[in-house]
């Protein structure tokens, strides 16, 4: 239910384009519903998700100016920028702080070895640098609504298949040790 709560936004940007054919409106779509997912997120849960803090930030930014300067190229870069922000913040989270950061999110639920939270933690900067640079080849190799679509059904099944092989890896760790952690 998370994951499709965190592709609203996308779902809203990929409807509104395609209903309209108008990327500043789908833009505009975006960046409203980036919004109402952190306000909701803080209405509901009295906390806002750091990445979609950090997504809706970015959405202000590139589709401000988007919006701003009549430029469809910097909406098009948000998702790589993310993307490499994300791959560089989880290899530098090996070096800096007690844990790298795949254990920091999810290390409250599930008990693993150093050496699987850095294999996992390597598995999402990996994920994030593919995913950043397929945003990148789309957008400069295809049309803009090719673009668009690739952002919900290239990004959403990337991200579905990544989570499955990641499930089963974490699963195997996790059947070994037969250490998960009550709440």
């Amino acid at each position: 239910m998370k994951l499709f709560l965190d592709f609203l936004p996308i779902i809203a940007f990929v409807a509104a384009y395609f209903m309209t054919d108008d990327i500043y409106y789908a833009t505009a779509w975006l960046i409203v519903g980036s919004a109402l997912l952190v306000t909701g997120n803080w209405l509901i849960f009295r906390k806002v998700d750091k990445m979609h803090l950090f997504t809706f930030i970015l959405l202000l930014i590139f589709g401000g100016a988007t919006l701003f300067f009549r430029q469809p190229l910097l909406i098009q870069w948000k998702p790589t920028i993310a993307t490499w922000v994300l791959a560089l913040v989880c290899f530098g989270s090996k070096y800096i702080g007690k844990a790298p950061l795949m254990e920091r999110l999810m290390g409250s639920k599930i008990e693993l070895p150093r050496e699987v939270w850095l294999s996992v933690t390597n598995m999402w900067a990996i994920f994030f640098l593919f995913s950043g640079a397929a945003n990148l080849f789309v957008f400069t190799q295809y049309s803009e609504s090719s673009w668009v679509a690739f952002k919900l059904y290239g990004q959403l099944s990337f991200t579905l298949l990544f989570l499955i092989f990641q499930a089963i890896y974490l699963s195997r760790h996790i059947g070994s040790t037969g250490q998960t952690k009550k709440n």
